[in-house]
Protein backbone atom coordinates (compact mmCIF):
# COMPACT_ATOMS: atom_id res chain seq x y z
CA UNK A 1 0.00 0.00 0.00
CA UNK A 2 1.07 3.62 -0.45
CA UNK A 3 2.89 5.60 2.28
CA UNK A 4 1.16 9.14 3.04
CA UNK A 5 2.36 11.74 5.19
CA UNK A 6 0.01 13.70 6.96
CA UNK A 7 -0.26 17.11 9.25
CA UNK A 8 -3.25 18.23 10.98
CA UNK A 9 -4.09 19.52 14.67
CA UNK A 10 -5.49 17.73 17.65
CA UNK A 11 -7.59 18.46 20.19
CA UNK A 12 -5.51 20.90 22.26
CA UNK A 13 -4.61 22.37 19.00
CA UNK A 14 -0.98 21.54 18.76
CA UNK A 15 0.42 20.93 15.25
CA UNK A 16 0.59 16.74 14.45
CA UNK A 17 2.55 15.11 11.86
CA UNK A 18 3.44 11.76 10.62
CA UNK A 19 2.90 8.85 8.22
CA UNK A 20 0.77 6.10 7.72
CA UNK A 21 0.43 3.28 5.19
CA UNK A 22 -3.22 2.91 3.58
CA UNK A 23 -5.42 2.28 0.54
CA UNK A 24 -5.79 5.84 -0.31
CA UNK A 25 -5.64 9.51 0.81
CA UNK A 26 -9.48 9.36 2.19
CA UNK A 27 -9.24 6.48 3.92
CA UNK A 28 -6.13 8.04 6.19
CA UNK A 29 -8.13 11.01 6.67
CA UNK A 30 -10.83 9.37 8.00
CA UNK A 31 -8.85 7.14 10.28
CA UNK A 32 -6.80 10.29 11.75
CA UNK A 33 -10.42 12.22 12.21
CA UNK A 34 -11.89 8.85 14.54
CA UNK A 35 -8.51 9.43 16.29
CA UNK A 36 -9.75 13.20 16.83
CA UNK A 37 -7.54 14.90 14.60
CA UNK A 38 -8.26 18.04 12.53
CA UNK A 39 -6.46 16.99 8.82
CA UNK A 40 -5.19 19.47 7.17
CA UNK A 41 -3.23 18.04 4.95
CA UNK A 42 -2.57 14.51 3.38
CA UNK A 43 0.03 13.33 0.50
CA UNK A 44 1.49 10.56 -0.63
CA UNK A 45 5.24 10.20 -0.22
CA UNK A 46 5.32 6.51 -1.74
CA UNK A 47 4.22 4.44 -4.42
CA UNK A 48 3.27 1.07 -5.12
CA UNK A 49 4.63 -1.28 -8.20
CA UNK A 50 3.60 0.72 -11.71
CA UNK A 51 1.85 3.32 -9.77
CA UNK A 52 1.75 6.74 -11.93
CA UNK A 53 1.45 10.04 -9.61
CA UNK A 54 -0.20 12.52 -11.54
CA UNK A 55 -0.26 16.29 -10.03
CA UNK A 56 -2.64 18.32 -11.63
CA UNK A 57 -4.94 21.40 -10.19
CA UNK A 58 -8.07 21.15 -11.49
CA UNK A 59 -9.89 24.59 -12.36
CA UNK A 60 -13.61 24.92 -11.88
CA UNK A 61 -13.71 24.54 -16.20
CA UNK A 62 -11.32 21.23 -15.87
CA UNK A 63 -13.92 20.07 -13.16
CA UNK A 64 -17.23 21.30 -15.12
CA UNK A 65 -16.08 19.36 -17.98
CA UNK A 66 -14.99 16.13 -16.10
CA UNK A 67 -18.44 16.23 -14.35
CA UNK A 68 -19.93 16.66 -17.23
CA UNK A 69 -18.73 14.11 -19.75
CA UNK A 70 -18.81 11.74 -15.94
CA UNK A 71 -22.37 11.95 -15.93
CA UNK A 72 -23.11 11.72 -19.58
CA UNK A 73 -21.25 8.34 -19.35
CA UNK A 74 -22.72 6.79 -15.90
CA UNK A 75 -25.62 8.15 -17.94
CA UNK A 76 -25.29 6.15 -20.99
CA UNK A 77 -24.38 2.90 -18.92
CA UNK A 78 -21.64 2.52 -20.88
CA UNK A 79 -18.45 0.84 -19.49
CA UNK A 80 -16.36 3.49 -17.65
CA UNK A 81 -12.82 2.80 -18.29
CA UNK A 82 -13.03 2.75 -22.48
CA UNK A 83 -15.38 5.52 -21.92
CA UNK A 84 -12.62 7.60 -19.91
CA UNK A 85 -10.30 6.77 -22.69
CA UNK A 86 -12.12 7.62 -25.40
CA UNK A 87 -12.70 11.31 -23.79
CA UNK A 88 -9.39 11.74 -22.72
CA UNK A 89 -8.16 11.80 -26.67
CA UNK A 90 -10.68 14.44 -27.02
CA UNK A 91 -9.64 16.43 -24.39
CA UNK A 92 -6.92 19.83 -24.74
CA UNK A 93 -6.68 20.72 -20.88
CA UNK A 94 -3.40 20.06 -20.11
CA UNK A 95 -4.06 20.31 -16.64
CA UNK A 96 -7.21 17.91 -16.82
CA UNK A 97 -5.88 15.25 -19.65
CA UNK A 98 -3.07 13.59 -17.09
CA UNK A 99 -5.80 13.08 -14.57
CA UNK A 100 -8.22 11.60 -16.92
CA UNK A 101 -5.79 9.18 -17.88
CA UNK A 102 -4.45 7.83 -14.65
CA UNK A 103 -7.75 7.34 -13.14
CA UNK A 104 -8.77 5.51 -16.50
CA UNK A 105 -5.47 3.67 -15.39
CA UNK A 106 -6.66 2.47 -11.81
CA UNK A 107 -9.97 1.59 -13.00
CA UNK A 108 -8.45 -1.14 -15.40
CA UNK A 109 -6.57 -2.25 -12.67
CA UNK A 110 -9.76 -2.85 -10.30
CA UNK A 111 -10.07 0.43 -8.11
CA UNK A 112 -13.11 2.22 -8.04
CA UNK A 113 -13.82 5.50 -9.11
CA UNK A 114 -13.78 6.46 -5.84
CA UNK A 115 -10.34 5.02 -4.81
CA UNK A 116 -8.79 6.27 -8.61
CA UNK A 117 -10.17 10.32 -7.60
CA UNK A 118 -8.59 9.79 -4.18
CA UNK A 119 -5.22 9.48 -5.50
CA UNK A 120 -5.60 13.19 -6.74
CA UNK A 121 -6.56 15.08 -3.73
CA UNK A 122 -4.85 18.16 -5.11
CA UNK A 123 -7.68 18.18 -7.68
CA UNK A 124 -10.71 16.47 -5.35
CA UNK A 125 -11.54 18.20 -2.71
CA UNK A 126 -12.62 15.51 0.06
CA UNK A 127 -16.23 16.65 0.11
CA UNK A 128 -15.97 15.39 -3.99
CA UNK A 129 -14.27 12.15 -3.18
CA UNK A 130 -17.11 11.23 -0.47
CA UNK A 131 -19.72 11.93 -2.32
CA UNK A 132 -18.54 9.65 -5.33
CA UNK A 133 -17.77 7.11 -3.03
CA UNK A 134 -21.65 7.36 -1.39
CA UNK A 135 -23.25 7.31 -5.04
CA UNK A 136 -21.09 4.12 -5.42
CA UNK A 137 -22.09 2.45 -2.83
CA UNK A 138 -25.69 3.11 -3.22
CA UNK A 139 -25.49 3.03 -6.88
CA UNK A 140 -26.83 6.12 -7.55
CA UNK A 141 -23.47 7.39 -9.23
CA UNK A 142 -25.12 9.67 -12.03
CA UNK A 143 -27.75 11.31 -9.29
CA UNK A 144 -24.27 12.44 -7.46
CA UNK A 145 -23.04 13.42 -10.41
CA UNK A 146 -25.66 15.20 -11.19
CA UNK A 147 -25.53 17.37 -8.24
CA UNK A 148 -21.99 18.00 -8.51
CA UNK A 149 -22.04 19.25 -12.16
CA UNK A 150 -25.01 21.27 -11.13
CA UNK A 151 -21.96 22.81 -8.52
CA UNK A 152 -19.49 23.05 -10.67
CA UNK A 153 -21.56 25.20 -13.53
CA UNK A 154 -22.69 27.18 -11.02
CA UNK A 155 -18.72 27.87 -9.34
CA UNK A 156 -17.57 28.25 -13.44
CA UNK A 157 -20.75 30.73 -13.79
CA UNK A 158 -20.17 32.78 -10.77
CA UNK A 159 -15.81 32.70 -11.36
CA UNK A 160 -16.66 34.40 -14.87
CA UNK A 161 -19.04 36.87 -13.74
CA UNK A 162 -16.60 37.91 -10.94
CA UNK A 163 -13.83 38.47 -13.81
CA UNK A 164 -15.93 40.14 -16.23
CA UNK A 165 -17.22 42.65 -13.22
CA UNK A 166 -13.47 42.73 -11.87
CA UNK A 167 -11.86 43.57 -15.69
CA UNK A 168 -12.96 47.55 -15.49
CA UNK A 169 -11.69 48.35 -12.39
CA UNK A 170 -8.58 46.60 -12.80
CA UNK A 171 -7.67 48.86 -15.75
CA UNK A 172 -9.03 51.97 -14.53
CA UNK A 173 -6.86 50.81 -10.88
CA UNK A 174 -3.74 50.31 -13.07
CA UNK A 175 -3.95 53.23 -15.57
CA UNK A 176 -4.36 55.27 -12.17
CA UNK A 177 -1.26 54.24 -11.25
CA UNK A 178 0.67 54.66 -14.00
CA UNK A 179 -0.61 58.08 -14.65
CA UNK A 180 0.22 58.83 -11.10
CA UNK A 181 3.70 57.23 -11.22
CA UNK A 182 4.87 59.35 -14.75
CA UNK A 183 3.57 62.52 -13.17
CA UNK A 184 6.17 61.95 -10.01
CA UNK A 185 8.67 60.97 -11.64
CA UNK A 186 8.99 62.31 -15.52
CA UNK A 187 6.69 65.50 -14.63
CA UNK A 188 7.17 66.77 -11.43
CA UNK A 189 11.28 66.75 -11.26
CA UNK A 190 10.75 69.81 -14.47
CA UNK A 191 8.67 71.79 -12.35
CA UNK A 192 11.12 71.60 -9.32
CA UNK A 193 13.86 72.60 -11.32
CA UNK A 194 12.30 75.61 -12.64
CA UNK A 195 10.97 76.31 -9.18
CA UNK A 196 14.58 76.14 -7.82
CA UNK A 197 15.62 78.88 -10.36
CA UNK A 198 13.02 81.54 -9.09
CA UNK A 199 14.59 81.27 -5.74
CA UNK A 200 12.20 81.72 -2.53
CA UNK A 201 10.63 78.89 -0.49
CA UNK A 202 7.56 76.82 -1.88
CA UNK A 203 4.33 76.48 -1.17
CA UNK A 204 3.61 73.59 1.26
CA UNK A 205 1.82 71.37 -1.43
CA UNK A 206 4.30 72.27 -3.72
CA UNK A 207 7.18 70.95 -1.77
CA UNK A 208 5.24 68.16 -0.68
CA UNK A 209 4.90 66.84 -4.27
CA UNK A 210 8.42 67.58 -4.48
CA UNK A 211 9.78 65.66 -2.12
CA UNK A 212 7.60 62.67 -2.68
CA UNK A 213 8.93 63.09 -6.18
CA UNK A 214 12.47 63.49 -5.26
CA UNK A 215 11.88 60.00 -2.91
CA UNK A 216 10.99 58.19 -5.95
CA UNK A 217 13.33 58.90 -8.25
CA UNK A 218 16.21 58.37 -5.96
CA UNK A 219 15.23 55.52 -3.27
CA UNK A 220 12.41 53.57 -5.98
CA UNK A 221 14.39 50.21 -5.70
CA UNK A 222 14.75 50.42 -1.57
CA UNK A 223 10.90 51.55 -1.71
CA UNK A 224 10.46 48.45 -3.83
CA UNK A 225 12.30 45.81 -2.13
CA UNK A 226 11.08 46.89 1.22
CA UNK A 227 7.75 46.85 -0.03
CA UNK A 228 8.25 43.36 -1.68
CA UNK A 229 10.18 41.90 1.94
CA UNK A 230 6.95 43.03 3.54
CA UNK A 231 4.37 41.73 1.55
CA UNK A 232 6.80 38.20 2.11
CA UNK A 233 6.75 38.89 6.11
CA UNK A 234 2.75 39.10 6.08
CA UNK A 235 2.29 36.17 4.11
CA UNK A 236 4.53 34.28 6.07
CA UNK A 237 3.43 35.32 9.05
CA UNK A 238 -0.57 34.55 7.90
CA UNK A 239 0.32 31.52 6.50
CA UNK A 240 1.87 30.42 9.56
CA UNK A 241 -1.35 31.65 11.42
CA UNK A 242 -3.02 28.97 9.36
CA UNK A 243 -1.44 26.09 10.49
CA UNK A 244 -2.99 26.57 14.18
CA UNK A 245 -6.03 25.94 15.22
CA UNK A 246 -6.22 29.28 17.09
CA UNK A 247 -4.35 31.57 14.55
CA UNK A 248 -6.80 30.33 11.52
CA UNK A 249 -9.51 31.37 14.04
CA UNK A 250 -8.56 34.18 15.01
CA UNK A 251 -8.18 35.16 11.28
CA UNK A 252 -11.04 34.01 10.47
CA UNK A 253 -12.90 36.27 13.05
CA UNK A 254 -11.04 39.15 11.81
CA UNK A 255 -12.29 38.70 7.68
CA UNK A 256 -15.73 38.31 9.57
CA UNK A 257 -15.69 41.86 11.39
CA UNK A 258 -14.50 43.64 8.70
CA UNK A 259 -16.77 46.12 7.34
CA UNK A 260 -18.90 45.04 4.12
CA UNK A 261 -15.94 42.92 3.22
CA UNK A 262 -16.80 40.92 6.54
CA UNK A 263 -20.24 40.00 5.62
CA UNK A 264 -19.17 39.40 2.23
CA UNK A 265 -17.17 36.47 3.37
CA UNK A 266 -19.77 35.14 5.70
CA UNK A 267 -21.97 34.76 3.08
CA UNK A 268 -19.71 32.99 0.41
CA UNK A 269 -18.63 30.18 3.53
CA UNK A 270 -22.19 29.86 4.45
CA UNK A 271 -22.85 29.02 1.07
CA UNK A 272 -20.24 26.63 0.31
CA UNK A 273 -21.07 25.12 3.87
CA UNK A 274 -24.57 24.89 2.85
CA UNK A 275 -23.98 23.14 -0.78
CA UNK A 276 -21.44 21.03 0.26
CA UNK A 277 -23.80 19.90 3.43
CA UNK A 278 -26.70 19.12 0.54
CA UNK A 279 -24.58 17.85 -1.66
CA UNK A 280 -23.28 15.31 0.82
CA UNK A 281 -26.55 14.51 2.34
CA UNK A 282 -28.31 13.54 -0.79
CA UNK A 283 -25.70 11.68 -1.76
CA UNK A 284 -26.56 9.44 1.92
CA UNK A 285 -23.40 10.18 3.34
CA UNK A 286 -23.96 9.61 6.94
CA UNK A 287 -24.56 12.78 8.48
CA UNK A 288 -21.70 13.76 11.41
CA UNK A 289 -19.13 13.13 8.03
CA UNK A 290 -21.46 15.47 6.34
CA UNK A 291 -21.02 17.70 8.74
CA UNK A 292 -17.47 17.72 9.37
CA UNK A 293 -16.45 17.22 5.78
CA UNK A 294 -19.16 20.50 4.54
CA UNK A 295 -17.75 22.52 7.34
CA UNK A 296 -13.76 22.05 6.50
CA UNK A 297 -15.33 22.93 2.68
CA UNK A 298 -16.43 26.28 3.92
CA UNK A 299 -13.03 27.69 4.40
CA UNK A 300 -13.94 29.29 7.50
CA UNK A 301 -12.78 28.54 11.27
CA UNK A 302 -15.50 30.37 12.62
CA UNK A 303 -17.88 28.10 11.06
CA UNK A 304 -16.44 25.06 11.42
CA UNK A 305 -16.06 25.54 15.33
CA UNK A 306 -19.73 26.15 15.46
CA UNK A 307 -20.42 23.11 13.42
CA UNK A 308 -17.85 20.75 15.18
CA UNK A 309 -20.47 21.39 18.47
CA UNK A 310 -23.21 20.72 16.65
CA UNK A 311 -21.98 17.30 15.40
CA UNK A 312 -21.51 16.56 19.20
CA UNK A 313 -24.81 17.27 19.59
CA UNK A 314 -26.30 15.75 16.41
CA UNK A 315 -24.49 12.42 17.49
CA UNK A 316 -26.53 12.38 20.99
CA UNK A 317 -29.53 12.31 19.09
CA UNK A 318 -30.33 15.70 18.07
CA UNK A 319 -31.91 17.40 15.04
CA UNK A 320 -29.39 18.77 13.00
CA UNK A 321 -31.12 21.98 12.64
CA UNK A 322 -31.59 22.25 16.64
CA UNK A 323 -27.79 21.18 17.19
CA UNK A 324 -27.00 23.77 14.45
CA UNK A 325 -29.07 27.18 16.30
CA UNK A 326 -27.40 25.79 20.04
CA UNK A 327 -23.94 26.33 18.21
CA UNK A 328 -24.89 29.84 18.29
CA UNK A 329 -23.28 31.27 15.04
CA UNK A 330 -26.26 29.92 12.57
CA UNK A 331 -29.02 32.88 12.00
CA UNK A 332 -32.75 32.09 12.64
CA UNK A 333 -33.84 32.01 9.47
CA UNK A 334 -31.20 29.42 8.04
CA UNK A 335 -32.10 27.02 10.98
CA UNK A 336 -35.92 27.25 10.86
CA UNK A 337 -35.37 26.60 6.43
CA UNK A 338 -32.85 23.19 7.89
CA UNK A 339 -35.36 22.50 10.30
CA UNK A 340 -38.66 22.67 8.13
CA UNK A 341 -36.90 20.30 5.62
CA UNK A 342 -36.07 17.56 8.22
CA UNK A 343 -39.80 17.48 8.88
CA UNK A 344 -40.41 17.19 5.34
CA UNK A 345 -37.55 14.99 5.12
CA UNK A 346 -35.67 17.06 2.31
CA UNK A 347 -33.37 18.65 4.26
CA UNK A 348 -30.93 18.33 1.69
CA UNK A 349 -33.50 20.15 -0.77
CA UNK A 350 -33.50 22.94 2.00
CA UNK A 351 -29.54 23.33 2.29
CA UNK A 352 -29.33 23.27 -1.95
CA UNK A 353 -32.24 26.21 -1.36
CA UNK A 354 -30.00 27.90 0.86
CA UNK A 355 -26.81 28.05 -0.83
CA UNK A 356 -28.62 29.30 -3.81
CA UNK A 357 -29.64 32.55 -1.93
CA UNK A 358 -26.09 32.55 -0.41
CA UNK A 359 -24.66 32.43 -3.53
CA UNK A 360 -27.36 34.83 -5.70
CA UNK A 361 -26.63 37.51 -2.12
CA UNK A 362 -22.75 36.96 -2.86
CA UNK A 363 -22.99 37.67 -6.27
CA UNK A 364 -24.97 41.15 -6.22
CA UNK A 365 -22.56 42.05 -3.05
CA UNK A 366 -19.89 41.51 -5.54
CA UNK A 367 -21.27 43.08 -8.63
CA UNK A 368 -22.04 45.94 -6.27
CA UNK A 369 -18.69 46.50 -4.43
CA UNK A 370 -17.07 45.99 -8.49
CA UNK A 371 -19.52 48.77 -9.87
CA UNK A 372 -18.32 51.17 -7.11
CA UNK A 373 -14.90 50.11 -6.95
CA UNK A 374 -14.64 52.19 -10.43
CA UNK A 375 -15.80 55.45 -9.60
CA UNK A 376 -13.95 55.41 -6.61
CA UNK A 377 -10.76 54.43 -8.04
CA UNK A 378 -11.25 57.48 -10.77
CA UNK A 379 -12.09 59.82 -8.33
CA UNK A 380 -9.55 59.55 -6.43
CA UNK A 381 -7.28 59.78 -9.25
CA UNK A 382 -8.72 63.03 -10.18
CA UNK A 383 -8.22 64.06 -6.75
CA UNK A 384 -4.47 63.03 -7.03
CA UNK A 385 -3.89 64.38 -10.11
CA UNK A 386 -6.05 67.30 -8.99
CA UNK A 387 -3.33 67.86 -6.28
CA UNK A 388 -0.92 67.67 -8.32
CA UNK A 389 -1.71 70.18 -10.62
CA UNK A 390 -2.96 72.68 -7.86
CA UNK A 391 0.62 72.41 -6.39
Amino acid sequence: MPLFKYGGVDKDGKAVEGTMEEASAVRVTTILRERGLRVSAVDEVGKGPGFLRVKSRLTWDDLDLFNRQLLAVTKSGLPLAPSLKALAEDIRSRRLKPVLEDIRSQIESGSSLEEAISRHPESFSPVYTSAIRAGERSDNLSGVLSHLSTYSARMVEMKNSIQEALAYPLVVLVAACGVVGFLLVKVVPVFAEMFQDFGGALPGPTQLCINISNFFVTHWIAFAAFALIGAAIVYKVIKQLQRTESGGYALDWIKIHVPILGALYSRASMARFSRSLGLLLASRVPVVESLDLASAAAGNSVLRRAVDEAAHLVEGGERISDALSSAGYFGHSFCWMVGTGEERGEVDTSLLSLADTYERGVARMDKLIVMLTGPIVIVLLGVIVGFLVIS
